[in-house]
Parts: structure tokens; sequence; C-alpha cells
């Protein structure tokens, strides 16, 4: 992407839609829609484990429903942050990496946007 348009200012952004892990995990539904893809959602009470990343990268996060990927982009500035200490809120957007073969059934991520907008990692620098 080299640019953007703007088409209004000031509009309030959404609330996130409360979810899951598992939620995350199986963002691909048996009637073969994805409804919660590139939507903005938050998961509460996570814990994460992996090796924070220098850059970009993956780590895992859980609650009381399961397992999901976090994926941070380097470009976000998240990666700076000190990592979580104990449970924390993340919101997000799910997104999906599924490879170049189909299926595309799997791979969904919850991706936080940048570290102003996200409750991810109490402690963020000022």
């Amino acid at each position: 992407m080299t640019g953007y348009t703007v088409h209004a200012s000031g509009a309030a952004v959404p609330e996130p839609l409360v979810i899951t892990c598992y939620d995350v995990e199986h963002a691909f539904l048996a009637n073969y829609t994805e409804p919660n893809e590139a939507r903005l959602v938050r998961l509460n009470d996570v814990t994460w484990s992996g090796a924070w990343p220098s850059f970009s990268g993956g780590i895992t996060l859980t609650d009381a429903s399961g397992t999901c990927t976090l994926y941070i982009d380097g470009t976000t500035g998240i990666q700076e942050m000190a990592p979580p200490t104990g449970p924390f809120d993340v919101v997000g957007v799910i997104k999906q990496y599924a490879g170049y073969s189909p299926p595309y059934t799997s791979g969904y991520e919850l991706m936080p946007r940048s570290e102003a907008i996200s409750t991810c990692c109490p402690g963020r620098r000022s």
C-alpha cells in the first residue's frame, strides 16, 4: 500500500466484540463464512507464552477457552514494550495467515493495530 484516502473524520471507533481464544482459532464456520475476520475484537484475561518478538512474530495467548495466536507486527512498536507479567486484555483485528494452498479454513490470528489503541501489555512506554 502506498497511500490511503480519508473519507470522514471524527467518527467514533466501534466497540470491539468480546470473544475468546476459541473464537479466534475457529473463525471459519461450518457454513463457510468468516464473520469475525477483519473485525475489531477484544480478548479478556489472557496470558501469553513463547518468545516475545524482537520485531514481528507470533506468541501464544491462553484463556479459559483454549489458545490462539497473537501476531505482533514490528511496525506497531508493541514488540518494544515490556511483555505483560500477568493476565491482560488485548484489542486487535482478526486476520488469517493460511499460506498459499487451500483450504483456507485455519490460520487465524489476532493482530493488535498499535500500542496506542491496544490494551495489550501493561506498563506501556510513555
